[in-house]
Order: C-alpha cells, then structure tokens, then sequence
C-alpha cells in the first residue's frame, strides 16, 4: 500500500484530524473505506495489530482501547511508515490512557506529556474556531477539551453549532472540517467575540503565561492546571456525573476568581465548617471521623496530579490549616475538633508515605489506635482510626519534611 500524498502533522493537530486528512487527501470515499484498506495492509505485517485498529473514526484515538492500548500503538507505528514522517511521531497526537488518579476514582489521560482528566473531553461534538479553518484545514487539540471555549488566536468564541441549520458540529461524524452535514461552509459563519473570562480560561487549558499572583494562571505545569480546575469541581460537591453530562461550562468559570483569591477562600470554607462541626456530631470528637466534617478535604487534594507539599499548593494549604487548628486546640479533658479521626489514606497523605508505613507507624508506638483492633484482622485504609492530633505533632516534631519523594520512616522489618 502506497499514499500519494502524505502531508506533516501539526504539533497541534488532533490524530483524528490528521488520520481524516490522510484519508480525504488520498482520495478515499470515507474513512471507512481508508480504515479497511489500512486493515488488509497491516494484516501483512502484524495480523494482531490490524484487529486494533477500529474502523469508527471516533474511537480511533488510543485511549479508547477496551482491554489494553499496546496493539493500537503498535498498529500507529506501522500506520506512520506510510505517512514519510520520521521526524514526528504520530503517536505525538494522540491521546493514550495513564495509571493517574484523581479524587473518587477520576481518571486521567496523556497528551504529549500532560496529564488531563478524562471527563474534561468533548465525546459527544467537537466546536470549530472558523478562522483557524480559513488559515488551515486541521482540527485543533485544543477544541477537543470541555473547557476551551474560545479561541485564544483570534480571541473570538468557539463555533457550536451550525448557524444554518443548528446542529452540533462534530467533523468524526461527518468527516468534514468546513462543510456541516446541511452543506453550509462553516468558514462563512459569523464570529463573536469571546467575553475576557472565556478567553482567559481558554489561555489558562492552551497553556499560555499569565502574569497574575493567582496560581491556577501563574503556574506554567499544563498537568497542574488540568489538575486544579478538576479539584475544584470536586470542593464544591458536584457529582462526577454532572461533570459528564454538563461538561463543566457552567462551573468552571468561577475558579479563576476562587484562585485569585487564595488561599482566603478556602480558609473562609474551612472556618464555617469548624464553626459549625458540633452541630454534626453524633458522638464525641475523638469517635468522629474527620470526613464527617470535612468530607474528602485530604483525599481530594492528594493528586492534582502531584501530591509533594513544595509542588501541591493545596495540600500545604490544607496541612497548614490543620496544623493551626491544633494549635488553636490544645488537648483538653473533653476532646475537641483536633480530636477528630484520620483514615490510613488520610494519615499517608499528611505525612508524604505510603500506607504501610503508617501500619509501621501504628506497630512501632509512633501513632495510638482510637480503638482496639480485632485480632489478626488488618486495619482497613478507608475506616477512621488515628487522631489528628497526634499526626499532626508527629509531623511537626519529626516527620516534616520538603522533600520531592515519598517519605521512608521506618524500615519495613
């Protein structure tokens, strides 16, 4: 098999743009008739790779794999001896499944090194910034993230649907980058400009500098941003299904004045919950678990994606304001919020280790059980068991540390 024309990939292309214009430049019909010809050519070479390779464009991007990604890599491989470009891997444009997670089972994806949350994908329909298909016929990487709302070239809002006949617009349905299935030339649409928040939040997902003391526009680390958007939505309680399904336009604008205002806002949310913890209670501080009054407060901030105190601004904010909370509680004869009980999971991201070094923690006598455990019964990560209090002193007294990588305090025998 043999393509006449094999055009470069842009750095910023999508696979699915690039994998139609090698289809639409070669003249084939459709991309169905492209993908079984692919087919019959890779059965020649590796018969278990051509059965990776799915015929529907829309799940052609690796990360939408079943079982395992590694044959629908193997079969981009070959695909890219066909295309004469040896210079620019085209496994560089696509979307490949990562061991990253987030709060409450979250997943995450990879892009050319950065991280993003899976649900911040568009599944369903994929917006068009028509001047940028006047300079070049190629669908952006960009317009296939929830968030991306406006383009940040031409500073102009993305095109949704179709002016003449208002369809959502989705180029892996009808494998056209300019023409809408109604025929009309969506180049030829009308632009609007793009309102400054959609236009800073679109900066903030392409990864552009801005000058700002806030650190969702300061920080450069597209993971990290990625990562703070999604802990965001996840303080202020939405479900991970409204997530999906509304695909977080509607909430996401308010983060960019959350983080200009750090970190008071969140210290203002913690206060109105330590001023009213008592009315939570079902029995005494040191019986209550601390996700009873702080929900997943620790959990959610464990990876955004990184979970190192110097990196993870949030998780030193956190820590910090527990570690004031102790001091503003000093142990008492009735048991106060810093009483409060901690989680294996919890006690581990306090302390930068793993879980079985708070089990050793625990054997050794560093860190008392708020119970006493059955016998040969191994305590569970999720269920409440240490004091706050106690963690909190540990850390401070001996175990703080700024270190990048996980801490080792105890040897495992």
């Amino acid at each position: 098999m043999q393509l006449l024309i094999r055009p470069k990939p842009k750095v910023d292309e999508s696979l699915e743009s690039y994998i139609l214009r090698l289809s639409i430049d070669n003249c084939f019909e459709s991309y169905q008739y492209f993908s079984d010809a692919l087919w019959q050519w890779l059965m020649e070479f590796d018969h278990e790779a051509a059965g990776a390779l799915p015929r529907k464009l829309s799940l052609l991007n690796v990360y939408h794999a079943d079982r395992t990604s590694s044959l629908r890599v193997r079969a981009f491989q070959l695909v890219q001896k066909l295309t004469d470009n040896e210079e620019f891997h085209l496994l560089n444009l696509a979307i490949t499944n990562s061991n990253i997670k987030y709060a409450q089972g979250l997943t995450a994806v990879l892009h050319q090194g950065v991280a993003i949350p899976r649900c911040f994908l568009r599944i369903d329909a994929t917006p068009i910034c028509p001047e940028c298909l006047e300079e070049s016929l190629y669908v952006r990487h960009n317009w296939h993230i929830a968030h991306y709302t406006a383009c940040h070239h031409h500073k102009c809002e993305l095109l949704h649907k179709c002016p003449e006949c208002n369809e959502s617009l989705n180029y892996q349905r009808t494998e056209s980058f300019t023409v809408c299935i109604c025929g009309f030339d969506l180049r030829n649409a009308p632009i609007k400009p793009a309102s400054k928040t959609n236009l800073v939040l679109s900066r903030i997902i392409a990864g552009d500098l801005i000058e700002s003391a806030s650190p969702l526009l300061s920080i450069s680390d597209l993971s990290i941003r990625f990562g703070l958007i999604l802990w965001y939505l996840r303080h202020q309680k939405y479900k991970t299904s409204e997530f999906v399904e509304h695909g977080f336009l509607h909430n996401v604008v308010p983060a960019i004045s959350y983080f200009d205002n750090w970190p008071h806002g969140l210290h203002h949310e913690l206060d109105v919950l330590v001023n009213s913890a008592e009315l939570k209670l079902v029995q005494t501080f040191n019986k209550t678990g601390f996700s009873t009054i702080f929900g997943d407060l620790i959990l959610s901030c464990q990876n955004i994606p990184v979970r190192e105190i110097q990196h993870n601004f949030i998780l030193n904010t956190v820590t910090d304001y527990l570690v004031e909370l102790v001091r503003l509680n000093p142990k008492g004869k009735q048991a106060n919020i810093a009483d409060l009980l901690l989680s294996v999971m919890e006690v581990s991201i306090l302390l930068n280790t793993s879980h079985d070094q708070v089990y050793r923690l625990y054997q050794e006598g560093y860190l008392a059980l708020s119970f006493k455990p059955k016998l040969h019964n191994k305590l569970s990560r999720h269920q409440p068991a240490f004091y706050l209090r106690q963690v909190i002193e540990l850390r401070e007294a001996k175990m703080h540390s700024f270190n990048t990588i996980s801490q080792h305090y105890l040897p495992a025998w």
